[in-house]
């Protein structure tokens, strides 16, 4: 059985804890960095850029450009974007955005 190694859930850049992260889409697990709203807008800007002006810029989405949410699993990894159980969502939704 391969050994798996938990990602400390806390922002690469900033280093917030306890508060929402997102991850990047579709990336091998050795690769994912873990980021806060605030940094992921940075990170993401010239994507939300693009975006600025069209009809998915009025839709409400818990994306950030190529970030979705880190929402960990059992096993060290993160649950894949569209298969987050109810409570899992539920639990990442309770966190702050940011702290105060």
């Amino acid at each position: 059985m391969e050994e798996t190694t938990e990602i400390p859930y806390i922002c690469s850049e900033c280093k917030a804890e306890g508060v929402r992260l997102w991850r990047e889409y579709q990336t091998f697990l050795n690769n994912i960095t873990l980021k806060c709203r605030a940094c992921s807008e940075v990170e993401q800007k010239p994507a939300l850029e693009r975006r600025k002006g069209s009809v998915t810029e009025h839709i409400q989405t818990d994306t950030i450009g190529w970030r979705v949410p880190a929402v960990p699993d059992d096993t060290g990894t993160f649950w894949g974007y569209t298969s987050v159980p109810q409570d899992r969502v539920d639990w990442w939704k309770a966190l702050p955005e940011a702290l105060p």
